[in-house]
């Protein structure tokens, strides 16, 4: 049986850096769960400590929060999760053949403009009279990026 360190611990009565440096001699043997917690063997640290201070008791479904029910209960959430898995195929499979109809160009029974919106028109660029009122002008030079907007600027207005 293995037991987390917090719970060796409490057994063996020793202090969690005595535990790792046991650990990191290879004096006791432990495994990582996938979260890279450690657990150690009780029959390792019976080897190692003697006698423990308690027993460690094996883990019952009540103390893991899982809870006993009867067949006839999974059966109906067995049931109700088939409908459920049935209703979400079906809004699924109507998704996909509307969007094989719009790639199509054939709707069914629903027009691509009123799915699509309009495509955007041109943004209508109205140039400044000067340079220094084009609304991109930095009104003030911090860097050589501003120096080089202003030149890019007044160029579109030598033209």
């Amino acid at each position: 049986m293995f037991i987390s360190v917090e719970k060796a611990i409490l057994v063996t009565g020793k202090s969690k850096n005595a535990l790792y440096r046991q650990m990191a001699k290879g004096n006791i043997n432990f495994v990582r769960c996938t979260k890279g917690k450690r657990f150690l063997e009780v029959t390792e640290l019976r080897r190692l400590y003697g006698e423990l201070l308690s027993e460690p008791v094996e883990p019952t479904p009540e103390s893991l929060g899982q809870v006993h029910v009867n067949n006839d209960e999974l059966l109906a959430v067995i049931g109700q999760l088939a409908q459920q898995l049935k209703t979400l195929d079906a809004k699924v499979d109507k998704q996909n053949d509307l969007i094989e109809s719009l790639m199509t160009g054939a709707p069914q029974g629903l027009s691509i403009a009123a799915v699509m919106p309009t495509a955007p028109t041109a943004p209508v660029v109205v140039l400044a009279d000067t340079p220094e009122r084009d609304p991109e002008w930095p009104p003030f030079i911090t860097c050589y990026a501003d120096l080089a907007k202003r030149d890019e600027i007044k160029a579109k207005y030598e033209k």
